[in-house]
């Protein structure tokens, strides 16, 4: 596919020089610009550890690549083409996942992953039984009124 951007690196005039980094999009809401974060590990001496740390960086995303949010991304130092960007996507290692797309743009995609991990768990199935007792209980009579805080005072007081 073939752009008319000038600061893609393919089809324009910008030059791609100093750190080539990988990572995934995190954000990709403004035009032509997606947030990429890289999770980098470093040892700590004193605690004999690893310790992970994040760090987020704002690319230009020409039309021709079109990165979207979950992509694995190479992204590679140029000049500064704005006041925080000074990186540009150079391709998609990896395409993200038909879920994570639905997750970002569908606010019910939250639920449906919550119940798929309720299903897995097995909390869905507590839930339904807890219910079902619950409702047997109240066909026997056998479920009581639960007396709120004035009505126990009151007992109290009696005795």
């Amino acid at each position: 596919m073939q752009c008319n951007d000038p600061k893609c690196p393919h089809h324009g005039h910008l030059k791609v020089r100093g750190n080539v980094l990988t990572g995934t999009v995190k954000s990709a809401k403004a035009p032509k610009t997606v947030s990429v974060e890289r999770i980098l590990v470093k040892y700590v001496p004193k605690y004999e550890r690893y310790k992970k740390t994040k760090s987020r960086v704002y690319a230009h995303n020409p039309d021709c690549i079109a990165a979207k949010e979950g992509d694995f991304v190479t992204i590679g130092e140029t000049r500064k083409l704005s006041k925080t960007k000074s990186f540009v996507v150079l391709k998609i290692e990896k395409k993200a996942d038909a879920e994570t797309h639905v997750a970002t743009a569908i606010p019910e995609a939250k639920n449906i992953k919550k119940e798929k991990v309720e299903e897995k768990t097995g909390k869905k199935k507590h839930k339904e039984n807890a219910e079902k007792t619950e409702e047997a209980r109240e066909e026997k009579g056998l479920h009581e009124k639960k007396d709120s805080k004035n009505e126990k005072n009151a007992k109290k007081e009696k005795k």
